[in-house]
């Protein structure tokens, strides 16, 4: 298998991580503003003006990251997908035509469709498990 972190995909890592600590960042000033929100309005002092600003911009600014991250994710699995696929067309291309001869051809199509199927699938479920298992 080829290795995740390799040419093109190391800069898409390096993205994922980095749009990782700004959304954390926007967590933590969210609940900072909230917090300064809720003992504002608890001891009816006056709001501060920044924790207002920080709390208005925060939804915006997230949603920003989640897209961003989304798209970074998307790119970062076809690029996996693009270079499995090349190294199954390469691999079968570079097999001796008498090892394919006793082989129906319908038979190796439906293998080689499955398997690039099973390859999406487990792309698209990665993802998911992985924030699971974060949260």
């Amino acid at each position: 298998m080829p290795g995740v972190i390799a040419g093109a995909r190391k800069s898409l890592l390096i993205g994922l991580c980095g749009l990782a600590f700004v959304q954390s960042g926007i967590a933590v000033a969210t609940a900072l503003s909230v917090a300064a929100i809720a003992k504002a309005l608890l001891t009816q002092t006056p709001l501060s003006e920044w924790a207002i600003t920080i709390a208005a911009l925060a939804v915006p600014f997230a949603a920003a990251c989640r897209w961003a991250e989304r798209v970074q994710a998307e790119k970062l699995g076809q690029s996996y997908v693009e270079t499995i696929r090349k190294r199954f067309i390469r691999r079968a291309l570079q097999t001796p035509a008498t090892a394919l001869a006793g082989r129906a051809h319908g038979a190796m199509m439906l293998r080689f469709t499955g398997d690039m199927g099973a390859c999406e699938s487990r792309r698209q479920i990665g993802p998911q498990k992985r924030s699971d298992f974060l949260i």
